[in-house]
């Protein structure tokens, strides 16, 4: 009962220091510290889905995020991501219930910024995946989140440095699965993750190492899907097993340390005015995936166009489960997708709005087929204050002002 008591005193803390940033909050032309930064957004799905050979279902899906960043000196940074969303584990088409939404810590970490060296500590999404990270389609990543890095406790250090006409970043994460208190929620419950879950990583002290080395042309690595002409990340993981799960348990399985290697290349060709067609491939190969016997390999490629306003975007993926033993497996996935980002005259406090339809497929390696077709609506706020007058709440000042 005291654990619990302490576990909800904590995020009352933590979304009150949150609340507090937002109702301070104003836009401003920049943030110099001491300041705190903001983005608020929403994104929220409804549609229709069939899940063969059962019929088919309804569903709305809101999500809201919002990450804080106060900088209390020059390059110091504490950040904290939370998000609101339904935490019951439900099947395709299976509409949310209001009292299953809950509020968790996504990220909650410092960040140093000396330049060319940066490191950050705490809880955060350690550097692996591309595609997770960059695919905005409805259902682009779905099969992807099986082995993204979310939710750790650790420590991260990015070097950049310029070598072969390219911008590189070389990234290591040491780290292991949030069991604290973070882990849980409030306003609903998803379950604290401990020790007896199991899973890669899933152990007391470092238990996870990822290194990643990115490259760019003509844009900063980490910028390099959306501004560079083309770009690449080599990723190896090493994640060691932590206690055997219930499936384990009943399968009499021996978990097995998990090993990962990734490659993945973005390249972006201007095919006129406004126009331009984005490519990203990512493989991904997974040796005792999930710390379980049999290995895995994911191929995911996705091609987008951007004209003006409009995104159109399409992905396939695919895994295939090499299978030491026993028959092998293969899930597919094809989500297709187009957004359209609304003129900011479309507005209430400078937010931006955008709209949104998609289609996505997926067949499990048990044959099951899930379709479904659906529209989203993402909206997105963000600013920063730091307590300096601003002039443009008061209008133009001084001689020579030129009017709007």
């Amino acid at each position: 009962m005291a654990e619990c008591g302490r576990s909800h005193l904590l995020w009352a803390s933590v979304f009150a220091l949150c609340l507090t940033a937002y109702a301070t909050a104003s836009l401003a032309a920049g943030c110099e510290a001491p300041c705190i930064g903001y983005t608020l957004s929403s994104d929220t799905e409804a549609g229709f889905v069939h899940s063969a050979p059962d019929t088919g279902n309804g569903q709305f899906a809101p999500v809201l995020d919002a990450d804080f960043t106060f900088a209390p000196v020059q390059r110091l940074n504490l950040v904290t991501s939370l998000t609101y969303e339904d935490l019951a584990d439900r099947a395709p088409g299976e509409l949310s219930q209001f009292a299953d939404y809950g509020l968790y810590a996504v990220q909650l970490y410092a960040s140093v910024d000396l330049d060319r060296l940066r490191g950050k500590a705490g809880k955060l999404d350690p550097t692996f995946g591309l595609a997770t990270a960059e695919l905005s389609g409805i259902h682009a990543t779905d099969l992807l989140g099986s082995y993204d890095l979310t939710e750790r406790i650790g420590g991260e250090i990015a070097i950049d440095f310029n070598a072969l006409a390219l911008s590189h970043t070389l990234t290591a994460s040491l780290f292991t699965v949030d069991r604290s208190v973070l882990s849980g929620a409030i306003f609903a419950s998803r379950g604290r993750t401990r020790l007896a879950d199991g899973g890669p990583g899933n152990r007391k002290g470092a238990a996870s190492l990822a290194v990643t080395l990115d490259g760019c042309s003509n844009a900063a690595p980490a910028d390099c899907y959306a501004d560079g002409d083309f770009g690449y990340r080599i990723g190896i993981l090493g994640q060691r097993a932590g206690l055997a799960s219930e499936e384990q348990i009943e399968e009499a399985l021996t978990p097995a340390d998990e090993r990962g290697l990734l490659l993945a290349g973005t390249w972006r060709h201007a095919l006129g005015e406004d126009l331009n067609l984005r490519l990203l491939g990512e493989v991904a190969y997974f040796r005792n995936f999930e710390t379980g016997p049999d290995d895995a390999l994911f191929t995911t490629i996705s091609a987008g166009l951007e004209w003006d306003r409009w995104t159109l975007e399409s992905t396939f993926t695919m895994q295939d489960v090499l299978a030491k033993e026993g028959p092998a497996g293969r899930a597919y996935l094809v989500d297709l997708g187009v957004d359209y980002a609304l003129p900011r005259p479309v507005s209430f406090g400078g937010e931006q709005w955008v709209v949104g339809a998609g289609y996505g497929y997926a067949a499990d390696a048990g044959g099951a087929e899930t379709h479904n077709i659906g529209a989203r609506l993402k909206i997105e706020l963000d600013g920063s204050y730091d307590g300096r007058p601003s002039h443009d709440a008061y209008g133009p000042v001084g001689d020579g002002a030129e009017e709007d």
